[in-house]
């Protein structure tokens, strides 16, 4: 249902509000161009950056959700799944940061495709995504055609910024394994260990993700309106999810291997220690109880002495 209010749609909007269509990207700033854009029955994607604003729901309404999508959108916390349908294609995925100075959490994102419009929802920078909108709008005169075809690719290029976030593990895993070969001593132990639980968190989170998104597209190409090559790139993002998952497991493995490195280094080490302090104590414990006996007060055998002394000569 469209806001038709004249007093609602000219206002402002505080939301960051990205449309990305075969028209170009371009940030939306009052309700009066969101109505535009939906008027123009053009396959659109938008994108909202920042799901806390008070703005949110009002926007959902303008864009047609109904009140369970509105709810659901808006509700962050909840476990990654995907559900394809006819007329609808629902997930609770991720993106990653690549402007951010290591690999951490990844950032939630709530993708809901139906009829002509596709919407993501996060909290985040809005420039984190600046080159995603840009390749979409480069292919969006294809993939309009298709509401399932333009869903799956921009699901592709969604999670491709984890393949970003990836090259930097790798970068930061290699720095560590040299550390752990020539600079142990310098290594923050608590640091790799929070590291290697985000790695395994995450890696969870997209094990059970890549279990659904294979759950959700079996049989598709059954689906009314489904393209063959909708049905190809819906199997190419599970494909794409399932090597991120992959990706992450041997990542897991090869930290946990560099912890035992390290732990393996530490014993090393401190058996060497140990080593020197035996070497150390045996020169110098004789002489050590040799200059403590003689240090010792003799005052009652020289007065011994003194008394046989006449005795003695």
């Amino acid at each position: 249902m469209l806001m038709d209010d004249t007093s609602v749609t000219k206002k402002l909007l505080h939301l960051p509000i990205t449309v990305s269509n075969s028209d170009g990207v371009r940030q939306i700033l009052d309700f009066a161009e969101l109505q535009k854009v939906i008027q123009s029955n053009k396959l659109s994607w938008i994108d909202i950056a920042d799901v806390e604003d008070g703005e949110m729901t009002a926007v959902l309404t303008a864009l047609g959700t109904d009140t369970t999508d509105s709810s659901w959108i808006q509700h962050f916390g909840q476990p990654g799944r995907m559900s394809v349908g006819r007329e609808k294609i629902r997930a609770v995925t991720w993106i990653a940061d690549r402007h951010a100075q290591a690999f951490g959490p990844l950032i939630e994102l709530h993708f809901l495709a139906s009829k002509n419009l596709i919407i993501t929802a996060w909290k985040g920078d809005r420039s984190c995504l600046s080159e995603i909108r840009h390749l979409y709008f480069e292919r969006s005169e294809v993939l309009e055609k298709n509401a399932h075809h333009a869903a799956s690719v921009v699901l592709q290029l969604l999670f491709s910024t984890l393949d970003i976030a990836m090259a930097e593990l790798d970068r930061r895993i290699q720095t560590l394994q040299y550390q752990v070969n020539h600079e142990a001593a310098s290594l923050d132990l608590a640091l790799i260990t929070l590291r290697m639980q985000t790695i395994q968190s995450v890696w969870s989170d997209i094990d059970r993700y890549s279990s659904s998104v294979r759950g959700a597209i079996v049989g598709i190409e059954a689906l009314p309106n489904m393209l063959d090559v909708a049905a190809e790139e819906m199997n190419n993002y599970a494909t794409q999810v399932e090597d991120i998952e992959h990706r992450l497991q041997d990542r897991s493995r090869w930290l946990s291997s560099i912890m035992q490195d390290y732990g393996t280094s530490l014993v090393a080490k401190q058996g060497e220690q140990i080593n020197r302090l035996t070497i150390v104590s045996t020169i110098f414990l004789p002489l050590t109880w040799l200059t403590g006996f003689f240090g010792m007060n003799f005052d009652w055998l020289d007065q011994h002495l003194a008394a046989l002394r006449p005795s003695l000569f």
